[in-house]
């Protein structure tokens, strides 16, 4: 693993060394809110904007908040690190 990538993990899995219930159900979740946040936290499907909106709205520590944005804005240009970062924030989100 290169160090980039060993750097947004790790910085990633301390983000979420504590996570924060957001969602108590995953059936809660309307259909297509499901689909539309399966869409955003996918590699393929991924929207900065989006994704950073639905982590700042989350109720998770700042602390938290900060690993995974800063995961997120590194690795947006590479597709390995994307996966591990948009990992990290369906962890954090309990997805």
């Amino acid at each position: 693993m290169s160090e980039a990538v060993s750097t947004v993990a790790e910085g990633a899995t301390a983000a979420v060394a504590t996570p924060v219930e957001v969602v108590p159900d995953a059936s809660a979740i309307p259909m297509d809110e499901a689909s539309r946040l399966s869409q955003i936290l996918s590699v393929e499907g991924f929207d900065h904007d989006k994704v950073s909106a639905l982590t700042e709205e989350a109720e998770l520590d700042l602390l938290q908040k900060t690993m995974l944005t800063t995961g997120l804005m590194a690795a947006q240009e590479n597709p390995e690190l994307l996966k591990v970062a948009l990992d990290k924030v369906r962890e954090a989100l309990g997805l």
